[in-house]
């Protein structure tokens, strides 16, 4: 498990397999576990040596699907989405898929599982419903009907079952540390902290949208004469409604692509550390390619401000305040970002070492 503690270190945030593959890791290798992670969700499981698999292709070649752990034992299978991020995972009709998949199986009883976090619990148990055009409490009757046992349970739940297992065991012990610390911690805003939210809020389409739309006009202008390809905008409908707005730009020659806009749930993640309010990001898998020049690229990035969000390594972030930004600020703004999308073309296309 030693490569999967190396993934877990450096996989920074939302790395909804690297949860699975260490969880599995955990169940398999100790059958103690794995028993009472079974035993979590119905006691009537059957045991036995059989591994608890993962990424399992399920469907038709006219629709396919991954289920993140498969389990088949003694005429039963049980099979698990895990979905631990919030707001981030969404599921809307991938487990009535499943159902429809498993219908055709031969097991005479036949699980079908939800893992979840007591942050999400409840919005994807209402797109689960939605998607089976049912109430969320007569959700498990209509799974029933078609011959499938219908479970949720949360992640918190598993980490207490799981530190109840061989307590003596100091390997296991850390293993359930490492991974329960990866999960991100609840946040609680300050009281200005929450004003200074509710203020956002109320002023979102009003000022904050109008400011990054006159930013995304300038960058766009300017990129457009560097070869840049950009997206669509974006102003979601639905559960992110008012929670996001802006636009991809791509540069064909490096495969980098940043992201410009204003993300009010990113805001609020990293508020109390960072003290700042919206960002241009750039995902550093961009830079896989290039990984010998990632500190090159970064560099580049620092030198007009922007600045690394440490526990998040897959973003970096600009931070700019637009409580108050004027004119000119966005101006200068779409400056520095051009800037340092040249600057980390140029480290690339030239081979900086």
């Amino acid at each position: 498990m030693t490569g999967l503690l190396f993934d877990i270190q450096n996989a920074g945030n939302q790395y909804e397999n690297v949860t699975s593959d260490v969880l599995a890791e955990i169940l398999n290798g100790i059958p103690a576990c794995k028993g009472a992670f079974l035993n979590l969700f119905d006691q009537s499981i059957p045991k036995s040596t059989s591994r608890i698999e993962r990424e399992i292709e399920v469907g038709s070649d006219e629709a396919k699907g991954r289920v993140d752990f498969g389990y088949w034992s003694n005429d039963c299978v049980v099979v698990i989405e895990n979905k631990p991020w919030e707001p981030e995972s969404s599921i809307n009709g991938q487990l009535s898929f499943y159902a429809k998949v498993m219908q055709s199986w031969s097991e005479q009883r036949k699980y079908l599982c939800l893992l979840s976090t007591e942050a999400n619990r409840e919005r994807l148990l209402n797109e689960i419903a939605q998607a089976e055009n049912v109430s969320v409490s007569t959700l498990a009757a209509a799974f029933l009907q078609k011959n499938i046992i219908f479970i949720e349970r949360t992640w918190e739940q598993v980490f207490s079952t799981l530190k109840t297992v061989q307590p003596e065991n100091e390997a296991l012990r850390l293993w359930i540390k490492t991974l329960q610390d990866y999960f991100p911690k609840e946040i609680v805003l300050t009281g200005a902290d929450q004003q200074e939210y509710d203020n956002i809020t109320d002023s979102w389409d009003e000022k904050i949208v109008p400011i990054v739309q006159n930013l995304i006009r300038q960058i766009s202008d300017k990129s457009k004469f560097y070869g840049y390809e950009t997206g669509s905008l974006s102003y979601p409908s639905g559960r992110y409604k008012g929670d996001f707005y802006g636009n991809y730009f791509a540069d064909p020659h490096t495969d980098m692509v940043y992201w410009i806009g204003a993300y009010k749930s990113i805001w609020k993640k990293y508020r109390p550390e960072k003290h700042r309010l919206f960002i241009i990001q750039t995902n550093e898998y961009c830079f896989n390619l290039y990984k010998k020049r990632i500190p090159i690229a970064l560099d580049e990035l620092r030198k007009v401000q922007f600045e690394p969000v440490e526990e998040h390594k897959s973003y970096v972030f600009p931070l700019v305040d637009l409580a108050a930004i004027s004119t000119r600020q966005v101006e200068e703004m779409a400056e520095k970002a051009m800037k340092a999308m040249n600057a980390v073309r140029d480290a690339i296309a030239f081979g900086v070492k």
